[in-house]
């Protein structure tokens, strides 16, 4: 196997070291903690194979430099929010200003079109960051027409019956 293969460098080696940090993590943390902390394992994996492929140079020159950078950045911002047990709303805020920070460090295009380009990333940004709560479902009472009710076999006059 060919470790520097263009096809395993971009594709097979983020899989394959996002599920072993995930799993290294879950099985680490345990159930409870392993579970809330296991998206850290993608993002060590974006970070891990940026430096790998593009190396990691200080200071960063190319567009291509900066973007280890920029995915270490992102990562420790998320890990520092999950830490925090931040909000939705600060989620939001944190990552409209990264992608600012962003497109300011990686700007190669005039200023107004710049702008528009942040509108638009922090509008697409925000149903990401919404309530991903369920709508409370309204109860069902037996007053209901018979085409509301779902088509199981369940009936609230046979929830006590036994047979």
């Amino acid at each position: 196997m060919d470790l520097h293969h263009p096809l395993f460098q971009s594709l097979a080696l983020p899989l394959v070291v996002a599920f072993m940090v995930t799993g290294m993590l879950r099985g680490a943390l345990g159930p409870v903690q392993g579970r809330r902390w296991a998206g850290a394992g993608a993002a060590l994996a974006i970070v891990g194979t940026a430096v790998w492929i593009l190396g990691w140079r200080t200071p960063p020159g190319t567009l291509t430099e900066r973007l280890p950078w920029v995915y270490a950045v992102v990562a420790l911002a998320g890990l520092g929010l999950e830490a925090l047990h931040a909000g939705r709303r600060s989620e939001w805020l944190t990552a409209s200003m990264l992608w600012a920070l962003a497109l300011a460090s990686l700007a190669t295009q005039a200023l107004p079109l710049m702008i528009g380009l942040w509108a638009l990333g922090t509008a697409v940004i925000r149903p990401c960051c919404g309530n991903t709560r369920p709508a409370p479902m309204r109860p069902r009472s037996s007053s209901w027409p018979a085409w509301a009710w779902p088509r199981s076999r369940w009936h609230p006059a046979r929830r006590c019956s036994s047979s």
